[in-house]
């Protein structure tokens, strides 16, 4: 196998473990809160129903003397921006934007999630700010009502 072979697969392999650790800490956490719940059953939900908490951060971190651009969670921030805007199809605060990000599989280890997303936002071709930490994908500009 040749050195670059191994690198990209390397590089394919911390993405899934990534990914994987982050489904395991939110299966984790939803259990705990049902085991806690008076008359809870031990039914396994999709991810989208996990109860959002915007503190928890995969491990996906970066290794040691390189830069990876591996997301700590599934998908990364400017990606499920992305998709969330376009989903939408309507402006979207950056509190309402993480929660779906978030329950796409994006991770942060800030304090202020909704902060990171607003900070990622500017940066993001086609993603425009039509309020005070509200965007929009920029297809939708033109149909946003007034208030």
């Amino acid at each position: 196998m040749e050195l670059e072979q191994m690198k990209a697969l390397l590089e394919h392999l911390r993405e899934e473990h990534g990914t994987l650790t982050n489904a395991i800490v939110a299966l984790e956490q939803y259990l705990a809160i049902r085991e806690k719940a008076p008359g809870a059953t031990r039914a396994i939900a999709r991810p989208e129903q996990v109860p959002l908490s915007p503190h928890v951060m995969g491990s996906g971190g970066k290794p040691d003397g390189e830069k990876a651009t591996v997301p700590k969670g599934s998908i990364s921030i400017r990606r499920a921006i992305v998709d969330v805007l376009k989903q939408a199809g309507r402006p979207m605060h950056t509190t309402e934007i993480w929660q779906h990000a978030y329950a796409r599989g994006a991770r942060t280890a800030a304090k202020r999630p909704d902060a990171i997303v607003a900070l990622s936002a500017y940066g993001i071709d086609g993603v425009e700010k039509v309020g005070p930490r509200t965007f929009v994908w920029h297809e939708f500009k033109d149909n946003q009502q007034q208030p």
